[in-house]
């Protein structure tokens, strides 16, 4: 249902079992690798983020921009960069949460890129 931006696809896993219906048609993947960006795609959000230092704490500003309709997410909030990059991704994901099509996320970040199609799944075994 969610598509990040390049690499190799890989189903993930990223419920647990117990909590999946079984009676219920699986639709998709969650996590898929989205195409490239074209003007047809619907559902399409660009996301990003910067973090400054203020004494010892790091703070952050996050975006993610429909392009559709032109509507913005924006949280500031403390945390490093990466923290900055991985909240509008999930600002992404909730307000998504019961799309019945797939949502296609682009971002620049490659710990988020890599985060969503290939070290969940491992974080998954690790749990």
């Amino acid at each position: 249902m969610f598509s990040v931006s390049e690499g190799a696809t890989e189903v993930l896993n990223i419920q647990d079992e117990a909590d999946l219906d079984k009676d219920a048609p699986q639709l998709f993947p969650v996590i898929q690798i989205a195409p490239t960006f074209s003007e047809q795609l619907q559902k399409v959000w660009f996301t990003d983020a910067s973090s400054t230092r203020e004494g010892k704490i790091w703070k952050y500003q996050a975006v993610a921009l429909q392009v559709e309709t032109k509507e913005q997410i924006i949280t500031e909030g403390e945390g490093s960069a990466q923290v900055g990059e991985l909240t509008p991704v999930w600002s992404v994901f909730q307000h998504e949460a019961q799309a019945t099509s797939s949502v296609y996320i682009y971002t620049d970040s490659y710990s988020v890129f890599k985060g969503c199609t290939e070290w969940l799944k491992s974080w998954e075994q690790n749990e």
